[in-house]
């Protein structure tokens, strides 16, 4: 006992002297149970045991999903991020985690993992259609996909559908190092066109993206998921509208080249410019000049010559395997993550998602496919940061957050975990005819959802509509790590059970099973490239 005292006391020292953050509450990690098999019938050599565990995880219910904080509560304009997000977002990113989706989002849909929200932790959630974001996205048909619209980024992933009953581990991966990916710019003017009289009118304005989007596709052989469209109001005169459109599209740096030569070299590309602002519905409102029929004034001036820069870019891993797609975006001008907080498990438009999700770890660099593949392997006790990455705390890991029964984190330096909601709780005016208590006609305090404006009784026995401590998101049993007992037969070899040794926290059982593994192996001394054998000095 002193032995396990004693590893678990240097443990706490060794992080509180790295500087890990203080939380709110102690986690506590669910009992742990010592499996020792005898394989001697079988001929192999007995292992000295395993640990395995009561585990949790976090269930959204449909109705929450987990903040972390990335701004200050206050500031002027617009709070300032907290100084362990700003490090963090400045360098690669990964973000992985393990996820079971009951159901799709409905009616659009909602972040798995990303940034988007206000600027600040107290609004509960952002309606705004055109907000920045960077996120792991799963869309309304099951599928999970990788997107962003900060700044002159373009280009989207498309995964498989994972709403299969099967636990998933995701990975989206952010890599500003320039040269992963191309990003081609070109700009030319329409004269004659009021960009005053579109941007008042949203539905012109959409159709004439996606009409130039396709138009510079069609002319660059690519997708309409590779380009973005940006436009400018350059009028200076009553009845002489002047519009600047310029457009980037995201191409492979080894096709840079070819791309670059289509897009220089293509007889139609004015045409086509063109013909993408004329077969706009309802366009010729915007149209100035004196000549009859309005469309004769227009014209197109000053395009110029395309230019290109090497940029960052962005993977999605499923279950360690990589699906092929396109996102670029200027590391040097962008930062996918400094936009609104970073939301898990739902929260887009104050949408959630049904599911439930565990061991969630944002690192500070990009991930490779081996590494990936490595924490998957791992399975329920993910590889150390320090032997994983090494170098200085906290070795790229900046938070990790096993939700096993509560939303602390546990190692790096960022902060809890907070549950949200878009279900708000507010009270009545006494006499005050509303959705309910105009029939009673008393203060009852309820539920009302800030996006369609439901309200819920508080008392109401339907607790998988509205948010409270009782009835929101909550912490269960399951997921694949969680077992009530030892298993009768090693899940690997199949060997017969032989001794079961129960432990109040996890940390204790690994102790104990270090200790007989180093025991029955030896020690590390003298044999330095023997990993398996770290923390094996006992006299």
């Amino acid at each position: 006992l002193s032995l396990l005292c004693v590893a678990g006391c240097l443990w706490q020292v060794a992080r509180a002297a790295h500087g890990a953050v203080a939380v709110a509450h102690p986690f506590v990690t669910a009992p742990a149970f010592f499996c020792k098999y005898n394989c001697s019938a079988s001929g192999r050599v007995n292992h000295p045991g395993k640990c395995f565990l009561q585990d949790k995880i976090f269930e959204t219910r449909n109705v929450t999903w987990m903040l972390l904080k990335t701004r200050a509560a206050e500031g002027i304009p617009i709070p300032p991020l907290l100084e362990e997000w700003e490090v963090y977002s400045e360098q690669d990113m990964t973000w992985e985690g393990w996820f079971h989706v009951k159901a799709p989002p409905q009616p659009k849909r909602s972040m798995l993992m990303g940034t988007f929200g206000t600027n600040d932790h107290v609004t509960l959630y952002s309606g705004l259609n055109r907000r920045r974001h960077g996120a792991l996205w799963l869309e309304a048909d099951g599928s999970v996909g990788m997107s962003t619209n900060t700044g002159k980024s373009s280009g989207s992933i498309k995964g498989p559908n994972i709403v299969d009953g099967r636990w998933h581990h995701l990975a989206a991966i952010w890599n500003r190092t320039a040269g992963g990916g191309a990003m081609i710019t070109r700009s030319y003017k329409y004269f004659h066109v009021q960009f005053s009289a579109i941007i008042g009118r949203p539905a012109i304005l959409e159709e004439l993206g996606e009409n130039i989007k396709r138009a510079v596709a069609a002319e660059a052989n690519m997708t309409v998921n590779d380009v973005w469209v940006y436009f400018e109001d350059l009028q200076t005169r009553l009845f002489e509208g002047r519009t600047a459109v310029t457009w980037t599209v995201n191409a492979a740096a080894e096709t840079l080249d070819m791309t670059l030569a289509m897009i220089v070299r293509s007889p139609t590309y004015l045409d086509s410019m063109m013909f993408a602002l004329m077969n706009t519905t309802a366009i010729t409102s915007a149209f100035t000049g004196l000549k009859l029929p309005v469309e004769s004034n227009v014209e197109i001036y000053e395009s110029e010559l395309p230019t290109f820069e090497f940029v960052g870019t962005a993977r999605l891993f499923v279950d360690g395997y990589e699906h092929k797609g396109r996102i670029t975006y200027s590391p040097l001008e962008e930062n996918i993550a400094d936009n609104g907080q970073f939301l898990i498990g739902g929260g887009h438009q104050g949408r959630p998602v049904d599911c439930e999700f565990s061991r969630v770890r944002i690192w500070s660099l990009a991930l490779t496919q081996a590494q990936l593949f490595e924490i998957i392997n791992a399975g329920c006790t993910p590889p150390d940061a320090s032997s994983f990455i090494g170098g200085e705390w906290p070795h790229g890991l900046y938070g990790a957050w096993p939700l096993s029964g509560q939303p602390n984190n546990t190692f790096g330096p960022m902060a809890s975990l907070i549950e949200q909601s878009a279900w708000e709780k507010q009270i009545g005016p006494l006499g005050t005819p509303n959705e309910f208590n105009y029939d009673d006609q008393k203060l009852y305090p309820y539920w009302k959802h800030v996006v369609t404006g439901e309200a819920i009784q508080d008392w109401t026995n339907d607790t998988d509509i509205h948010l409270s401590y009782t009835n929101g998101g909550r912490f269960i049993r399951g997921g694949a790590c969680n077992v009530d007992a030892c298993p009768p037969q090693s899940p690997d070899l199949g060997c017969p059970l032989e001794r079961t040794l129960n432990f109040d926290s996890a940390e204790q059982c690994e102790a104990f099973a270090s200790w007989n593994f180093c025991k029955l192996a030896g020690s590390t001394r003298s044999r330095p490239n023997m990993r398996s054998l770290d923390g094996c000095h006992i006299r």
